[in-house]
């Protein structure tokens, strides 16, 4: 088999998911001793963003600043320069962005083909804009520049039918999980990790990772919690997201982290993950809560619904923006937690099955290969 051509990632500013996904690939590169480079920007950063920039100078990987927001501006064409520049002075073979903007910026390259993973279309939105208008005539204009790696069915249905991908530029390779870094643990372990971070230890523990959005809706989250909470005050909510509470008024508010450095002990310590988005592409949080083997509750929305194709013994799915539906999804996995009637949940498998790095990676360093001869 041939080697694998050097690759530079392009990432998405500011969109958390997406990131663990680049730094995830990242990484097994790197590790692997496989050429790469990595262009980012520093205006909207993400948590572990300074720790792999600096694993990235130790490694002498290439690094670009590309210092652009998320929404396309003037500026974009000074972005566009520097990062064409940077491909042809370091030899890239093929450059793979993640996200619409750091797409936006990569489509537009001749010189090397182009590989476009969206995370989650942003003309997704189930609501008409301005922004959503002209995102969705970008999209549809720069369709044919690059192959598109679509990482849910929801998603591929949306490419192919609506904005015109080809079906010979386009192929599905999901996201995935490190399940040997995301796994369960003891009871006895997971009982610390409830204590340190404050939660009760006769309670029943849900959690959600978001960040404050139209997309995340986290007011449905803590609305739906308040509501579930004032029938049952065994029940306990733990949220990790700069700002997410903020300007919510919460009569009972949840166990709050700005942000989790390791974020598998957090879900080791949970009975359940929450997620009460209004669109997803495929989101991380969710395969690293199903690698921890925990039951899942999640809004029936495109992005989302796309579990519902896997045999998973532990998903509930509620309508979007209601609170009192989520509420009650909250009580009915609580009761069933706590009298036993909770099946053994069958996530962990499905994820070492169908999302492991080594699976997800293997597709993309065949596909690197592919599109470089």
């Amino acid at each position: 088999m041939s080697s694998v051509p050097k690759v530079l990632l392009v990432a998405e500013p500011g969109k958390d998911g997406a990131f663990r996904h680049v730094e995830g690939l990242l990484r097994h590169l790197m590790d692997a001793g496989i050429p790469a480079g990595y262009a980012y920007s520093r205006k909207r950063t993400s948590p572990g963003q300074k720790r792999l920039l600096a694993d990235c100078a130790e490694r002498e990987v290439p690094i670009l600043d590309l210092k652009v927001g998320n929404v396309p501006c003037p500026r974009d064409l000074v972005a566009f320069r520097r990062l064409r520049r940077f491909v042809a002075a370091h030899g890239f073979k093929v450059v793979h962005a993640h996200s619409f903007k750091a797409g936006y910026l990569a489509r537009r390259l001749r010189q090397v083909p182009v590989i476009y993973t969206p995370h989650a279309y942003y003309s997704l939105v189930p609501r008409r804009s301005l922004s959503r208008g002209m995102v969705e005539k970008i999209e549809r204009r720069l369709a044919g520049r690059a192959i598109t790696v679509n990482v849910s069915p929801d998603e591929r249905d949306y490419a192919l039918e609506y904005l015109g991908v080809r079906e010979d530029l386009y192929r599905m390779i999901p996201n995935c999980v490190d399940h040997h870094l995301f796994r369960p643990v003891g009871e006895e372990e997971r009982q610390d990790l409830r204590a340190t971070m404050g939660a009760a230890g006769d309670s029943v523990l849900l959690g959600a990772i978001s960040r404050v959005s139209w997309q995340k809706d986290p007011e449905t989250l803590l609305a739906a919690y308040d509501i579930a909470r004032e029938q049952d005050e065994k029940l306990e909510l733990a949220v990790v997201g700069a700002d997410i509470t903020k300007g919510i008024d919460s009569k009972h508010p949840p166990i709050h982290f700005e942000h989790y450095d390791q974020t598998p002990p957090f879900y080791q310590a949970l009975d359940a993950y929450v997620l009460p988005s209004r669109y997803e592409g495929l989101p991380i949080t969710v395969l690293e809560a199903m690698a921890t083997n925990l039951p899942l509750i999640l809004t029936d929305v495109t992005g989302n619904r796309g579990f519902g194709t896997f045999p998973l013994n532990s998903l509930t799915l509620v309508r979007s923006e209601s609170p009192e539906d989520l509420a009650k999804a909250m009580l009915k996995l609580a009761a069933k937690v706590r009298d036993g009637s909770a099946p053994e949940p069958n996530h962990r498998d499905v994820v070492v099955d169908r999302f492991s790095p080594e699976r997800v990676y293997g597709e993309l360093k065949d596909l690197y290969r592919e599109i470089a001869e």
